[in-house]
């Protein structure tokens, strides 16, 4: 897959926009909970700030985790692909 950044990845492959969304999406709330644990993170701390990011939006898209809850979103995003294999939405 080639990088999103670059609008690289190839539109017709719907599976590659679906893992590029979903791999940016999960690297943002690594991230947001890494800056959360401060100055020396570690594992346990890492995953007690996820855990406490009961409602956060991570770039337009809003999360909720709990220490009973790892999912952080139940939400689906249905692509449909024309009959030429082309993205239709």
């Amino acid at each position: 897959m080639k990088a999103v950044a670059t609008g690289g990845y190839d539109r017709s492959k719907p599976e590659e926009v679906d893992a590029a969304v979903a791999a940016i999406t999960a690297g943002k709330i690594l991230v947001e909970a890494i800056r959360r644990a401060g100055a020396d993170p570690t594992r346990r701390k890492i995953i007690t700030q996820r855990e406490k990011m009961n409602s956060s939006d991570v770039g337009g898209f809003k999360v909720g985790f709990s220490p009973d809850n790892g999912v952080g979103s139940k939400y689906v995003e249905v692509t449909v692909i024309g009959r030429d294999g082309r993205l239709l939405r």
